[in-house]
């Protein structure tokens, strides 16, 4: 649908995004991605860092308080007799096979998240991402991890990793129906530590809702 339009418009109607851009109107599913891009582009030139987007879009990770209560139910990694139920144990000793287990699992668990954001699947991500934290939180506890050589992901790196990729998955979703904002977001969108839209400086640019 297009029609003459003298605004840009990035708003949520329902499961969709009405978007209007240079007087191009079309509406895109709901998804992660398009929530960080609307929040960004409603406060341009606002640098963020991701995990306070995650949190402001999201809402806060149900593992993210402090102490005991943090662990809500036992994780089981099978195949490598790791039951986590307690992070205040003794310092585990991780084997290679262990390890390799925790890979594995850690990388199931990114693929289910990704699947979840893009199906703006509001019930499993906070279940996903509080099992990623509790792995995480194991791993940098343990002995024989990074001894071995072995790295896992920072607290900084996995929302940052998250939030460029779902960001990515959101614009090139816009690009089927929109190239022009597409190419726009592509150019003003910066990801990293922090996120922030940065408009052409010369061309003012005001999104409403």
């Amino acid at each position: 649908m297009e029609q003459g339009f003298d605004r840009h418009i990035w708003r949520q109607v329902g499961d969709m995004w009405e978007i209007i851009f240079c007087e191009v109107q079309r509406f895109i599913k709901d998804s992660v991605g398009m929530k960080y891009l609307g929040y960004l582009v409603h406060h341009p030139d606002e640098p963020v860092t991701c995990s306070a987007l995650v949190q402001l879009v999201q809402g806060p990770s149900p593992a993210s308080g402090r102490g005991p209560s943090r662990i809500q139910r036992p994780y089981l990694f099978a195949g490598a007799n790791l039951h986590i139920t307690d992070l205040n144990n003794a310092e585990p000793i991780l084997d290679q096979q262990t390890i390799r287990t925790c890979r594995d699992r850690w990388q199931e668990l990114q693929g289910e998240l990704q699947e979840a954001e893009d199906n703006n699947d509001l019930g499993r991500i906070p279940a996903l991402r509080a099992e990623i934290d509790v792995l995480y939180q194991y791993l940098a506890g343990a002995r024989g991890f990074r001894t071995r050589g072995c790295r896992t992901i920072s607290p900084g790196d996995n929302p940052r990793t998250r939030v460029k990729q779902a960001i990515t998955r959101a614009i090139a979703r816009i690009r089927l129906v929109h190239p022009t904002l597409a190419d726009h977001l592509q150019l003003t969108i910066r990801t990293g530590s922090t996120c922030c839209y940065c408009p052409y400086p010369t061309h003012v640019i005001t999104w409403g809702s």
